[in-house]
């Protein structure tokens, strides 16, 4: 399988700043070439996750999401299942894992294939966002926070979720480490499902009028 053999320290020299087009490049000979159990391997889910935050570019994104498409029509349920899990427990995963996610809530197929995890798997998820995104020693850039936002947030965390996990995340992130959490605290509020689940928290933080019941 190419890419499978190379060494992990020459993809991540692939993945500066100025290689979009390369990480694009190998996301998709990598996905080509995974259409079977035995490619599914620890070091084909390790350069997923190091190589999809490194595409850096919207056109090149829509791209990686259609070669996501074709790598997960040849899967069986079980295998999705495992693709789901497996980078899950990746560092730094959260860009691959959201391109697959999204997928499956576009073809509604996401309760079908986790069934009775789904539930462990969004908490899973928001522990991770929090993590990765919130509490991490680095900010990440723009990009991985739209993409984020966009495949993963929407259709993984929950507004209880964001009122009883996000929020205070965010606000012991302020406390710790302002210069870093500020970038991702502002990309939240910018964002329509955050805005929505601020709403929500606000609406249900709101004290009731004398003489009114719920």
């Amino acid at each position: 399988m190419w890419l499978a053999d190379y060494d992990l320290q020459f993809a991540l020299l692939l993945c500066s700043p100025a290689s979009s087009k390369l990480a694009h490049e190998g996301l998709r000979l990598l996905l080509q070439n995974a259409s079977t159990d035995q490619s599914l391997t620890p070091k084909f889910y390790k350069l997923f996750a190091i190589l999809a935050p490194q595409v850096q570019h919207r056109r090149l994104g829509h791209s990686v999401k259609r070669h996501v498409r074709r790598f997960l029509s040849k899967l069986s349920v079980d295998n999705q299942k495992s693709v789901l899990k497996a980078l899950l427990r990746e560092d730094g995963s959260l860009v691959a894992l959201g391109f697959v996610v999204d997928h499956f809530e576009k073809y509604k197929i996401l309760s079908k294939i986790l069934d009775d995890d789904l539930k462990g798997f969004k908490q899973e998820v928001t522990n991770k966002y929090i993590r990765e995104c919130i509490l991490p020693k680095e900010a990440p850039s723009e990009w991985t926070l739209k993409e984020i936002s966009q495949n993963l947030l929407s259709n993984v965390i929950s507004s209880d979720g964001f009122k009883t996990l996000v929020l205070p995340a965010c606000q012991k992130a302020m406390l710790r480490s302002p210069e870093t959490s500020m970038h991702v605290s502002e990309h939240n509020i910018k964002t329509n499902i955050c805005t929505s689940m601020i709403k929500l928290f606000l609406l249900a933080s709101r004290p009731n009028p004398v003489g009114t019941e719920l």
